[in-house]
């Protein structure tokens, strides 16, 4: 950021102090690897660690046991940063490894241990900054678990956990940097299960009723049912259980997972309601019961469009990571065409009014306080999120200084949003505005 100063303090040095410690705790959460609302040691880590940093911390917000909020100062400005550090099941992966080594155990390929330790880092640089100034400001961490399923976001915006924030920030890793402003998908998940009666399946079939038969029906229907969805929308799925081994056995109980997304909330209810009718329909086929659960739900993302645009100012200002030979070397072993191998230094121009096709529970966040947030380049270029080139690049050098300059964005445009009151209605405005 060329040694950019706040009143005499310069983020690139301010941050130097914290760099270590931050890449550590990164690479501990990415050692954890922890799953949806089960993350104790990476909540804790972090919540520890700014309690080291003069925050105060409490846990278990909300009812969700390792949601947390970290605390420093009391004035009625209050910038709030979000953090995540859940893991996905199944993405196990030796870090540097440069091979697929899937193990069944969880791994980190969306980035969240980098998320979470550089949301903690720019709180603590905008705090070094400001707690020598009267700035009446309050400066908060919200620690989520559960964003990749689950959506801790949600319970907590629903509890009103966000309320009173005066604006949220945040950020996620990715292979290109560029402010993230694109509508998100509103999503809903179910858990189906279906039961039905065991039998001999060859001995006396007539008096089985498959609940494996209900769920593959279901399947074929929604798959028909894709054809009359709007374009926007999404629907996928898993078995949880498919009723067992044995062939020869009437499967007694199956159970399905659906992801159902639309573009808002009330295109997707419609279209959640016609997956529940679709699911009735099998079991009315099959002579078997459904039980239909709603697992979670998450909001479409709504950004903010002046912090937004601050924010990618800031972003254009700070520059893209810089990559030595070292990081260049790392980088292309990851490379599947020649053009893989560019790291991209572009910072890319926000896609305003856009559609994405990604969830997020910072869309709920997003509907409770005026909220932005950036992508950062330092993953695998043509690689996507949730693959195992992302889980080996977790501990990467290259991995650390995309903490370092989200940490540094985020709390330089934290620090001028405050300093900044005629923005701040602006940005005030824009939020009421959209609701």
């Amino acid at each position: 950021m060329h040694d950019k100063t706040i009143n005499g303090k310069s983020l690139e040095a301010i941050s130097a102090q914290y760099f270590d410690e931050i890449a550590t705790l990164s690479d501990r959460i990415w050692h954890y690897a922890e799953v949806q609302f089960e993350t104790p040691k990476s909540s804790r880590l972090l919540g520890n660690y700014l309690v080291s940093k003069g925050f105060d911390v409490t846990y278990g917000v909300a009812g969700v046991e390792h949601a947390f909020v970290a605390t420093w100062g009391s004035g009625p400005k209050t910038v709030g940063f979000l953090a995540e550090f859940d893991a996905l099941e199944g993405m196990g992966q030796k870090a540097l490894a440069y091979v697929n080594c899937p193990n069944g155990s969880p791994g980190h390929g969306c980035g969240h241990n980098l998320l979470g330790a550089g949301a903690v880092f720019a709180a603590l640089l905008c705090k070094d900054v400001i707690e020598t100034e009267d700035t009446n400001t309050t400066i908060k961490v919200f620690g989520c678990p559960a964003e990749e399923s689950g959506y801790a976001k949600a319970i907590m915006a629903e509890k009103g956990v966000f309320d009173g924030t005066t604006f949220m920030l945040t950020w996620h890793p990715n292979a290109y940097s560029q402010v993230w402003v694109e509508r998100t998908l509103a999503v809903n998940t179910l858990k189906l299960t279906f039961r039905g009666k065991a039998s001999h399946a060859s001995g006396a079939p007539e008096c089985g009723r498959s609940a494996l038969d209900a769920c593959e029906l279901m399947n074929v229907g929604v798959n028909y049912l894709r054809e009359h969805m709007p374009s926007t929308s999404r629907i996928h799925y898993a078995y949880l259980d498919a009723g067992g081994k044995s062939a020869n056995v009437v499967q007694q109980q199956a159970t399905l997972h659906y992801y159902v997304r639309a573009e808002n909330r009330d295109v997707l209810d419609n279209l959640v309601q016609r997956v529940k009718q679709v699911a009735k329909g099998a079991a009315l086929m099959t002579e078997t019961t459904v039980s239909i659960e709603t697992d979670a739900r998450c909001l479409d993302y709504n950004a903010n469009e002046p912090l937004s645009k601050l924010l990618e100012s800031v972003m254009h200002e700070a520059g893209a990571v810089h990559l030595d030979d070292h990081d260049l070397n790392h980088l292309s072993w990851y490379a599947i065409t020649p053009s893989d191998a560019i790291f991209d230094t572009t910072i890319r121009p926000g896609a305003y009014g856009s559609q994405d096709f990604v969830s997020t529970d910072v869309g709920d966040v997003s509907w409770r306080v005026p909220t932005a947030q950036i992508f950062i380049a330092c993953e695998p270029q043509g690689t996507p999120m949730h693959s195992w080139q992302w889980v080996d690049n977790g501990t990467s050098s290259v991995a650390h200084k995309g903490i370092q300059k989200a940490g540094v964005v985020l709390a330089l445009t934290a620090i001028r949003a405050l300093h900044n009151k005629k923005l701040l209605q602006e940005i005030e405005a824009a939020y009421k505005a959209s609701l």
